[in-house]
């Protein structure tokens, strides 16, 4: 397969129309990118026909400012995402047509290998760099995102939400009576007072359900979907990691330095609440009343 330096305009052949137009128009940019990055890019890159607004000018911004940046200081902002070692199978996958695919095996190899701390905390760099230099459009009100997670689960031994607790306040003992109404309620006026955004919204609610439990293709194919076991704690398990992803993408937008960010084990009283507003000692002994 082809390394970034040796892109070309025919490279994009398969995108659609528009991506393959911006692609082409970005390509001195692309051609110095790291593979990881790059990827990640082109992702979003070859969406572009069904993107949004919104959307397709935060990726022209990025890609305009990346590109206007001097040698030594491109060098530093990409050097983390360089220092990643990738497997010749990984480098192997056509990247650039499937840039997809390439993020869903580059995510596996990286848990694989331990190095995926590395790539968040490259990834959150990288952001925080964009969202600094960028002068942002300001947001009418921080953005407030709602998860639940292990609806009808009864109980767990697993360790929520560590990923979250570096960024925010764990809470142990929450009455969850009405918890869920308590949160729609909320919901339901923020959208009324903010009309809710499809792409960068000020407000936005997710809830995981559990799923069936996996089994051969051929089993999935010919059973009843509505009268099998369910796997409440593997559905956990991938809600919690859910929740974190849905951090990180909302803290990629505008405003980010306001947000607001709650996910709960629904039903139960744990709550992990983040938020970048400080607090002075005093309203930390309040809040211990």
């Amino acid at each position: 397969m082809i390394a970034p330096g040796e892109l070309r305009a025919e490279s994009f052949a398969r995108y659609p129309p528009q991506a393959r137009s911006f692609a082409a128009a970005n390509l001195p940019v692309l051609q110095r990118m790291p593979l990881i990055l790059i990827a990640l890019v082109l992702r979003q890159a070859i969406q572009y026909d069904w993107c949004f607004p919104a959307e397709r000018e935060q990726l022209s911004r990025q890609l305009d400012l990346v590109g206007r940046m001097d040698a030594a200081s491109f060098d530093a902002l990409m050097a983390p995402f360089s220092a990643i070692q990738l497997s010749p199978e990984l480098r192997g996958i056509d990247w650039v047509s499937e840039p997809q695919q390439f993020s869903e095996q580059l995510t596996a190899y990286l848990w694989s290998q331990n190095q995926i701390d590395r790539y968040h905390e490259a990834a959150q760099g990288y952001q925080q760099y964009l969202q600094k230099t960028l002068a942002e459009k300001a947001v009418a009100t921080p953005r407030w995102t709602i998860v639940t997670v292990g609806q009808g689960t009864q109980q767990t031994e697993l360790p929520l939400f560590r990923r979250l607790l570096p960024h925010g306040t764990l809470f142990t003992n929450v009455d969850p009576s009405d918890g869920l109404e308590v949160l729609l309620t909320e919901i339901r006026s923020r959208a009324q007072q903010y009309p809710l955004h499809r792409a960068q919204p000020l407000t936005l609610f997710a809830r995981f359900a559990t799923r069936q439990r996996s089994a051969p293709m051929e089993q999935l194919l010919a059973r009843d979907p509505l009268q099998q076991p369910q796997d409440p704690e593997g559905s956990l398990t991938d809600a919690d990691m859910g929740a974190y992803y849905t951090w990180i993408n909302q803290s990629r937008l505008a405003g980010a330095d306001q947000s607001r960010f709650l996910v709960w084990f629904e039903d139960h009283g744990v709550v992990c609440a983040t938020s970048t507003v400080s607090v002075n000692m005093r309203q930390v002994l309040d809040w211990m009343q």
